[in-house]
């Protein structure tokens, strides 16, 4: 069914639903919210906004840091004043009372963020979003080799990081959304860079990871818009400017570069 049409300016003068259910597995089980909210952007400023959570599991803290995510995610966004009614949150953990983990709560704010924006400019009503609400994604059309990231910065320490990686259609076991194989050319050293210890290799390999899969999760409302495997093929790091905020980046820059190759899915139903 067609999302329904509105005049974006008649959504701010009234409620403005946004419906999520978002997963993540991580090493110790699935991690599940879903929320449901209305935005009032122009109705007040960040401190005027209201939570009430008639159902919460587990209540407080998981909800509380959800909050404080939104709040960011929606001055990040548009710095414009809000109001936010939340009205259901449910956190679901492996282990009856453990907390979701905080970065699922972050991205569940940032894809609830992205889409009241979205639909705003998009002139529609919102649509359910996050992993839960999502199809499966189609496969990745065709191979694209040698794509090249980088992220270097002047004043900031830390942001140097560098990569090339092949994106490839799913092999035929592959179960998840995007997989990451690390296979690196004989020559994979890009200049500038010293020999690291193991545990710092393994600490920029996951933020690689981390940025690359989130990137891909949020471009397709909570889950990846192609269904594909990145095979890394070189990396490259910075003496002392280097740290896992900057592999991070270029993960979430490797996504945007895909995009902009790629294109969105034809798939109906897709973003």
């Amino acid at each position: 069914m067609d999302a329904e049409v509105l005049d974006p300016a008649a959504a701010w003068r009234g409620p403005f639903p946004i419906e999520v259910d978002h997963a993540l597995q991580e090493a110790d089980g699935l991690h599940q919210v879903q929320v449901l909210l209305d935005l009032h952007p122009g109705g007040g400023t960040a401190a005027d906004r209201e939570t009430t959570v008639p159902w919460a599991v587990p209540p407080e803290e998981s909800a509380a840091s959800f909050a404080r995510h939104l709040d960011r995610a929606l001055e990040y966004r548009s710095g414009a004043p809000w109001h936010a009614v939340l009205h259901r949150f449910r956190g679901t953990a492996p282990a009856p009372g453990e907390q979701v983990h905080d970065r699922l709560l972050e991205e569940t704010a940032e894809l609830a963020a992205g889409e009241a924006e979205q639909a705003l400019a998009e002139g529609r009503a919102p649509r359910p979003i996050g992993w839960c609400n999502r199809p499966a994604p189609p496969a990745l059309p065709h191979p694209l080799r040698q794509l090249h990231v980088l992220s270097r910065a002047k004043c900031c320490g830390g942001l140097h990081a560098e990569a090339r990686l092949d994106l490839e259609p799913p092999g035929p076991d592959q179960e998840e959304d995007l997989r990451l194989i690390v296979d690196l050319l004989p020559e994979q050293r890009l200049p500038r860079g010293m020999e690291l210890d193991p545990q710092t290799w393994e600490e920029f390999i996951a933020a690689f990871a981390y940025g690359l899969k989130r990137g891909w999760r949020q471009a397709g409302g909570g889950r990846a818009p192609y269904a594909m495997r990145a095979v890394l093929r070189e990396v490259g790091w910075h003496d002392v400017d280097s740290g896992p905020y900057g592999f991070k980046r270029i993960g979430e820059l490797a996504v945007l570069k895909a995009l902009h190759h790629f294109g969105p899915p034809s798939t109906p139903g897709r973003f």
